[in-house]
């Protein structure tokens, strides 16, 4: 995934901007950012929304069960609406959250 902007630039307009940062990062050297893909969005997505006012034990227990419902634990849009409302309930979403997910 390639960068939405020119690092050397930006390093050079921050460092005019701000001379203590510029001076840390010349001293921390080059900039070698090498940005991951983030994979499936949506199934991070389905992630944060059923992780909002839980525990993150009792989220967590909750988000494998619905992983456990998909092939290979992976959330799509098409296969959500596909599930069965009860499948997806009984695996521990609210009806709240599976209406926002």
């Amino acid at each position: 995934m390639p960068l939405l902007y020119d690092p050397t630039q930006a390093i050079a307009e921050l460092s005019k901007a701000d001379k203590k940062l510029g001076k840390a990062m010349r001293r921390l050297g080059t900039f070698e950012l090498d940005p991951k893909s983030m994979g499936n969005p949506f199934q991070h997505l389905a992630r944060a929304i059923t992780y909002q006012q839980l525990s993150g034990r009792a989220a967590g227990t909750i988000f494998g069960r619905v992983k456990d419902l998909f092939p290979r634990k992976h959330l799509k849009p098409q296969l959500v609406l596909e599930m069965p409302e009860k499948a997806l309930r009984g695996a521990g979403l609210s009806r709240n959250k599976l209406a926002a997910i």
